[in-house]
């Protein structure tokens, strides 16, 4: 118990070398930003594994969140997704880990295991994992699943930038099966809702 009591109390201490990642890059001191990388994920993954109390370590695991946040960022991909796979293993609902494992399984064209990232957070009606899964499912030819999921995310009741996004994959799609009509009524359309839209 003492072990993980001072567990807990090294907590300030790993986000305070999280925080100094970034103030190192930004002074051009990277061997002090890789130290401090290192120390801080060491003792985010103790805190999350052994901390005495839940909070303590779903906290370590937002540190990890973060911690691997930063290494996707930089394209240290393996990195990243170790980290957050430890973070999912202490709070199998921290949205931002699950979205980042996606992510980073998506920048290396592993489609099949960023379905399988993003499908619990798209099952509850997360917009933009919905739209990480449709762009998965697309690039896997799984079409059946992907262009209903676009359809239903150029409505309405997404947010504007996940609707836009899913409209301009929609009109790609049609451009490339050379359905030129429906991607310019897709166009036609999403000016009428965008009219000043530099993206359109």
């Amino acid at each position: 118990e003492l072990e993980r009591a001072s567990l807990d109390g090294l907590l300030p201490v790993a986000l305070l070398y999280t925080d100094m990642i970034e103030v190192y890059r930004r002074r051009g001191h990277g061997p002090l930003a890789e130290h401090a990388l290192r120390m801080s994920t060491r003792l985010a993954k103790s805190i999350a594994r052994e901390g005495s109390a839940a909070g303590v370590r779903a906290a370590g695991g937002a540190a990890l969140t973060e911690l691997a946040g930063g290494l996707a960022r930089t394209g240290r991909l393996v990195e990243a997704r170790e980290l957050f796979e430890r973070a999912l293993a202490v709070d199998s609902g921290n949205v931002a880990a699950r979205l980042g494992l996606g992510f980073s399984h998506e920048r290396v064209g592993a489609y099949e295991p960023a379905i399988e990232a993003l499908e619990p957070l798209a099952e509850a009606g997360h917009a933009e994992a919905r739209l990480r899964l449709a762009l998965n499912l697309e690039r896997l030819g799984q079409t059946d699943r992907s262009r209903p999921l676009l359809k239903a995310l150029s409505g309405p009741r997404s947010p504007d930038w996940v609707a836009l996004l899913a409209i301009q994959e929609s009109v790609r799609i049609a451009i490339g099966e050379r359905r030129l009509g429906d991607a310019g009524r897709k166009l036609e359309a999403a000016l009428e809702r965008w009219p000043e839209h530099p993206g359109l």
